[in-house]
Protein backbone atom coordinates (compact mmCIF):
# COMPACT_ATOMS: atom_id res chain seq x y z
CA UNK A 1 0.00 0.00 0.00
CA UNK A 2 2.80 2.28 -0.32
CA UNK A 3 3.14 2.56 -4.14
CA UNK A 4 3.64 6.10 -5.88
CA UNK A 5 0.47 7.72 -6.68
CA UNK A 6 -1.23 8.42 -9.45
CA UNK A 7 -1.93 12.39 -10.11
CA UNK A 8 -5.26 13.82 -8.86
CA UNK A 9 -6.70 14.78 -12.46
CA UNK A 10 -6.42 11.27 -13.60
CA UNK A 11 -7.80 9.52 -10.63
CA UNK A 12 -10.75 12.41 -11.04
CA UNK A 13 -11.43 11.06 -14.47
CA UNK A 14 -11.82 7.80 -13.52
CA UNK A 15 -13.98 8.97 -10.85
CA UNK A 16 -16.38 11.01 -12.72
CA UNK A 17 -16.45 8.81 -15.81
CA UNK A 18 -17.81 6.11 -13.65
CA UNK A 19 -20.39 7.98 -11.66
CA UNK A 20 -21.32 10.17 -14.34
CA UNK A 21 -20.89 13.12 -12.38
CA UNK A 22 -18.56 15.74 -10.74
CA UNK A 23 -16.17 14.28 -7.73
CA UNK A 24 -17.97 17.26 -5.57
CA UNK A 25 -21.72 15.97 -5.95
CA UNK A 26 -21.21 12.80 -4.64
CA UNK A 27 -18.15 13.03 -1.78
CA UNK A 28 -17.10 15.98 0.71
CA UNK A 29 -13.58 16.12 2.47
CA UNK A 30 -13.28 15.31 5.99
CA UNK A 31 -13.82 18.86 7.70
CA UNK A 32 -14.51 20.84 4.30
CA UNK A 33 -16.74 20.89 1.46
CA UNK A 34 -13.96 19.72 -1.31
CA UNK A 35 -12.61 16.47 -0.88
CA UNK A 36 -9.01 15.71 -0.64
CA UNK A 37 -7.05 15.36 -3.69
CA UNK A 38 -3.76 13.60 -1.89
CA UNK A 39 -4.62 9.70 -1.39
CA UNK A 40 -4.26 7.95 2.19
CA UNK A 41 -2.38 4.75 -0.06
CA UNK A 42 -1.21 3.69 -3.48
CA UNK A 43 -0.74 0.41 -4.61
CA UNK A 44 -0.14 -1.51 -7.55
CA UNK A 45 -3.38 -1.58 -9.03
CA UNK A 46 -5.13 1.81 -7.20
CA UNK A 47 -5.57 4.30 -4.71
CA UNK A 48 -7.65 5.34 -1.91
CA UNK A 49 -9.26 8.34 -0.47
CA UNK A 50 -10.46 9.01 2.64
CA UNK A 51 -13.62 11.07 2.07
CA UNK A 52 -17.14 11.20 3.61
CA UNK A 53 -20.52 10.69 1.49
CA UNK A 54 -22.43 14.06 0.96
CA UNK A 55 -25.69 12.65 1.14
CA UNK A 56 -25.04 11.56 4.85
CA UNK A 57 -21.49 12.20 5.90
CA UNK A 58 -20.72 8.93 6.73
CA UNK A 59 -16.39 8.68 6.17
CA UNK A 60 -15.86 6.00 3.31
CA UNK A 61 -13.02 4.70 1.44
CA UNK A 62 -12.69 5.04 -1.88
CA UNK A 63 -10.42 3.05 -4.15
CA UNK A 64 -10.01 4.55 -7.45
CA UNK A 65 -8.16 2.47 -9.96
CA UNK A 66 -4.94 3.39 -11.59
CA UNK A 67 -6.16 4.05 -15.50
CA UNK A 68 -5.50 2.14 -18.37
CA UNK A 69 -4.45 -1.28 -16.09
CA UNK A 70 -6.56 -3.47 -18.34
CA UNK A 71 -4.25 -2.73 -21.46
CA UNK A 72 -1.31 -3.00 -18.68
CA UNK A 73 -1.88 -6.64 -17.42
CA UNK A 74 -3.04 -7.73 -20.63
CA UNK A 75 0.31 -7.23 -22.28
CA UNK A 76 2.26 -8.30 -19.37
CA UNK A 77 0.30 -11.57 -19.66
CA UNK A 78 0.58 -11.51 -22.93
CA UNK A 79 4.53 -11.54 -22.46
CA UNK A 80 4.48 -14.22 -19.50
CA UNK A 81 1.94 -16.47 -21.95
CA UNK A 82 5.11 -16.31 -25.04
CA UNK A 83 8.07 -16.75 -22.05
CA UNK A 84 5.65 -19.73 -20.47
CA UNK A 85 5.52 -21.34 -24.42
CA UNK A 86 9.45 -21.58 -24.70
CA UNK A 87 9.96 -22.47 -21.29
CA UNK A 88 7.09 -25.37 -21.88
CA UNK A 89 9.01 -26.65 -25.06
CA UNK A 90 12.08 -26.17 -24.08
CA UNK A 91 11.55 -28.29 -21.20
CA UNK A 92 9.67 -30.95 -23.06
CA UNK A 93 12.62 -31.39 -25.23
CA UNK A 94 15.12 -31.87 -23.27
CA UNK A 95 13.12 -33.74 -20.25
CA UNK A 96 10.04 -34.57 -21.58
CA UNK A 97 7.96 -33.64 -19.23
CA UNK A 98 4.49 -32.51 -19.71
CA UNK A 99 3.58 -29.75 -17.04
CA UNK A 100 1.90 -27.53 -18.84
CA UNK A 101 3.26 -24.22 -18.07
CA UNK A 102 0.71 -22.30 -20.30
CA UNK A 103 -1.91 -23.34 -19.15
CA UNK A 104 -0.68 -22.65 -15.28
CA UNK A 105 0.13 -19.59 -16.98
CA UNK A 106 -3.56 -19.05 -17.80
CA UNK A 107 -5.32 -19.95 -14.72
CA UNK A 108 -3.49 -17.28 -12.71
CA UNK A 109 -4.11 -14.71 -15.64
CA UNK A 110 -8.19 -15.60 -14.98
CA UNK A 111 -7.85 -14.77 -11.33
CA UNK A 112 -5.37 -11.46 -12.09
CA UNK A 113 -8.12 -9.83 -14.64
CA UNK A 114 -11.12 -10.35 -12.12
CA UNK A 115 -8.76 -8.45 -9.58
CA UNK A 116 -9.49 -5.44 -12.08
CA UNK A 117 -13.00 -5.84 -11.38
CA UNK A 118 -13.61 -3.55 -8.68
CA UNK A 119 -17.91 -5.19 -8.36
CA UNK A 120 -16.32 -8.33 -8.42
CA UNK A 121 -14.15 -7.36 -5.04
CA UNK A 122 -17.65 -5.60 -3.82
CA UNK A 123 -19.62 -9.03 -4.25
CA UNK A 124 -16.77 -11.25 -2.36
CA UNK A 125 -16.68 -8.27 0.19
CA UNK A 126 -20.30 -8.73 0.99
CA UNK A 127 -19.68 -12.30 1.18
CA UNK A 128 -16.89 -12.30 3.46
CA UNK A 129 -19.01 -9.62 5.79
CA UNK A 130 -22.19 -12.30 5.91
CA UNK A 131 -19.92 -15.28 6.54
CA UNK A 132 -17.11 -14.06 8.71
CA UNK A 133 -19.73 -12.15 10.53
CA UNK A 134 -21.45 -15.33 11.23
CA UNK A 135 -18.44 -16.92 12.46
CA UNK A 136 -16.84 -14.87 14.37
CA UNK A 137 -19.09 -11.93 15.01
CA UNK A 138 -17.02 -9.02 17.24
CA UNK A 139 -13.75 -10.48 16.67
CA UNK A 140 -13.34 -10.38 12.90
CA UNK A 141 -14.61 -7.30 11.13
CA UNK A 142 -15.62 -6.57 7.45
CA UNK A 143 -16.39 -3.01 6.23
CA UNK A 144 -19.92 -2.66 4.08
CA UNK A 145 -19.98 -1.96 0.70
CA UNK A 146 -21.54 1.42 -0.54
CA UNK A 147 -22.92 -0.36 -3.80
CA UNK A 148 -24.82 2.90 -4.95
CA UNK A 149 -21.28 4.28 -5.78
CA UNK A 150 -19.09 1.00 -6.86
CA UNK A 151 -18.38 0.18 -10.32
CA UNK A 152 -16.20 -1.65 -11.90
CA UNK A 153 -13.42 0.34 -11.70
CA UNK A 154 -14.51 2.98 -7.91
CA UNK A 155 -15.01 0.91 -5.03
CA UNK A 156 -16.54 2.79 -2.02
CA UNK A 157 -16.32 1.08 1.66
CA UNK A 158 -17.09 2.00 4.63
CA UNK A 159 -13.90 3.60 6.88
CA UNK A 160 -12.23 2.00 9.56
CA UNK A 161 -10.14 3.94 11.75
CA UNK A 162 -7.55 2.14 13.14
CA UNK A 163 -3.72 1.22 13.02
CA UNK A 164 -2.42 -1.66 10.80
CA UNK A 165 -1.50 -5.13 12.60
CA UNK A 166 1.87 -4.68 12.08
CA UNK A 167 2.38 -1.41 13.32
CA UNK A 168 0.89 -2.65 17.14
CA UNK A 169 2.40 -3.35 20.02
CA UNK A 170 4.03 -7.17 20.79
CA UNK A 171 1.38 -7.93 23.18
CA UNK A 172 -1.62 -6.83 20.60
CA UNK A 173 -0.46 -9.14 17.62
CA UNK A 174 -0.04 -12.12 20.02
CA UNK A 175 -4.05 -11.35 21.18
CA UNK A 176 -5.14 -11.26 17.61
CA UNK A 177 -2.83 -13.59 15.56
CA UNK A 178 -4.57 -16.64 16.91
CA UNK A 179 -8.00 -14.84 15.71
CA UNK A 180 -6.25 -14.40 12.19
CA UNK A 181 -5.01 -18.07 12.02
CA UNK A 182 -8.36 -19.11 13.31
CA UNK A 183 -10.10 -16.96 10.36
CA UNK A 184 -7.89 -18.02 7.36
CA UNK A 185 -8.16 -21.49 8.48
CA UNK A 186 -12.08 -21.38 8.58
CA UNK A 187 -11.37 -19.39 4.42
CA UNK A 188 -9.43 -22.34 3.68
CA UNK A 189 -11.86 -25.50 5.03
CA UNK A 190 -15.08 -24.03 5.48
CA UNK A 191 -15.95 -21.20 3.05
CA UNK A 192 -14.01 -22.35 0.44
CA UNK A 193 -13.69 -18.24 -0.18
CA UNK A 194 -10.05 -17.10 0.73
CA UNK A 195 -8.38 -13.56 0.88
CA UNK A 196 -5.38 -14.13 -0.90
CA UNK A 197 -3.78 -10.59 -0.36
CA UNK A 198 -3.61 -10.08 3.37
CA UNK A 199 -0.53 -7.42 3.74
CA UNK A 200 -0.65 -5.24 6.14
CA UNK A 201 -2.62 -2.68 4.37
CA UNK A 202 -5.70 -4.72 4.28
CA UNK A 203 -5.60 -6.04 8.47
CA UNK A 204 -6.08 -3.24 10.88
CA UNK A 205 -7.07 -3.45 14.63
CA UNK A 206 -10.21 -1.18 15.53
CA UNK A 207 -11.81 -1.99 19.23
CA UNK A 208 -9.77 -5.02 20.25
CA UNK A 209 -10.32 -7.10 16.80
Amino acid sequence: DDCPAFPWPMAMEVIEAELGCPVGDVFIGLNSDEPAKEPVAAASLGQVYCWRLRSDGSKVAVKVQRPSMAHVVALDIFILRKLAWLVRETIRRITHARVDHVALLDAWACGTIKELDYENEARNQDRFREQLGRLFGKKVYVPAVQHDFSTQHVLVSEWVDGPRLSDCSPSVIRNLCPVGVECFLAQLLELGLFHSDPHPGNLLVSQGR
